[in-house]
């Protein structure tokens, strides 16, 4: 029998059980499915199901692969179909890696889960998608991606990236992260296209050709500032020509 389906199972056997000496209200999903897995361990759970992480490059400053912090921070993930609440995790943007380390009745374990069976993820109140379309990933589009704006026919993502620079000294070789360009994309009805410029829009939407360029010329300063709030502004008025025209 497949742990997820236990999980399944099991979550109601015992939530209907506590509910027999509990006084309380009876907790919402994510209560229920932390305190089952404090139950029984995260070790006896789906998510107890990833392979050693071997870090390839020797850092010794701040400059890491990692978004937001090389620390490990707790955040939700959804894995194998099964949703997993504050559990301690990292992302490695330069390698589009997701870490974890579980807690267990043993002691601590840290590994790098099954890309393949991360459907999201959620770290310091910023959501990711796994983006694991086959034609997307033709043009180049594929791994996690932050959930930027969301309206009901459209999604505008973006692919977080990271540089490195190699350092020598007298004994040592070692690496430097920095942030990188960002790349966009903008999620139509499960097609995904990356976005560069209005040419990028309007291939999308050519029938919108003139609202596309108006957009562009009369937002041109919040484009130079701040050229992700650009885009984001820039989402619902996409949202308007998919209703229209998808």
């Amino acid at each position: 029998m497949r742990i997820t389906y236990y999980r399944e199972i099991s979550l109601v056997f015992l939530i209907a059980l506590k509910s027999v000496y509990a006084t309380g209200q009876e907790p919402g999903d994510n209560k229920a499915y932390t305190w089952f897995d404090n139950i029984i361990g995260l070790e006896n759970t789906g998510l107890f199901n990833g392979v050693e992480y071997l870090e390839k490059h020797l850092t010794i400053n701040e400059k890491q692969k990692y978004l937001f912090s090389n620390q490990y921070l707790s955040g939700t993930i959804t894995y194998d179909g099964q949703p997993y609440y504050t559990i301690d995790m990292k992302y490695n943007v330069y390698d589009d890696l997701l870490l974890v380390k579980l807690k267990s009745r043993d002691g601590e374990t840290a590994f790098q889960l099954h890309k393949d069976l991360i459907a999201g993820f959620v770290l310091e109140g910023h959501g990711f998608i796994n983006i694991r379309n086959k034609e997307a990933e033709q043009a180049g589009i594929y791994g996690f991606y932050e959930i930027l704006a969301d309206e009901p026919d459209i999604q505008l993502l973006k692919k977080h990236t990271k540089k490195q620079k190699k350092k020598l000294d007298k004994q040592t070789t070692y690496y430097e992260f920095e942030n990188d360009d960002p790349v966009f994309v903008v999620a139509v009805n499960s097609q995904y296209f990356s976005i560069r410029n209005h040419r990028s829009l309007i291939r999308i939407f050519p029938e919108h050709k003139e609202e596309i360029r108006k957009y562009f010329r009369t937002q041109k300063g919040l484009r130079r500032s701040g050229p992700e709030s650009f885009l984001i502004n820039l989402i619902p008025v996409l949202q308007t020509f998919v209703s229209n025209d998808f």
